[in-house]
């Protein structure tokens, strides 16, 4: 895969438990459910994710509405 293909998302959308990284991933209607995520590098304000989200995807953090 190419860097510019790559999914980034905000480091402030994931959560954290038991070692794994989540995040909550919008749907077409405006739901929101939670997708376990794979990780690749990051820079303290983006993340790769390796494996969990499609491109294009949307994700909010915990406090976004």
């Amino acid at each position: 895969a190419r860097a510019e293909d790559a999914v980034v998302v905000p480091e402030r959308c994931l959560q954290y438990r038991g070692g794994q990284a989540f995040a909550l991933v919008v749907a077409d209607d405006g739901s929101a459910s939670e997708r376990q995520l794979e990780l690749g590098i990051g820079d303290g304000l983006q993340v790769v994710v390796t494996a969990g989200l499609q491109p294009g995807a949307r994700v909010r953090g915990r406090t976004d509405r």
